[in-house]
């Protein structure tokens, strides 16, 4: 047997139910998504998302 740990998280319950909706339509379980995401962030030594800031875009004058 695999050992494991228990992580915890407290998000919005909306957004809990359509990403738990979703992965069930893709056959994930939440545990399962966790572990990729976990994985991921090892494998790669960083967040697997695009993260940035939105480009500001200069006022025109005049």
């Amino acid at each position: 047997m695999a050992n494991t740990s228990a992580v915890y998280a407290r998000i919005d319950t909306g957004l809990k139910e359509n990403a738990e909706n979703i992965l069930a339509q893709l056959g994930i379980t939440p545990s399962s998504a966790i572990q990729m995401l976990y994985s991921q962030i090892v494998l790669t030594r960083s967040l697997p998302l695009n993260l940035q800031l939105p480009v500001v875009k200069p006022t025109a004058i005049g």
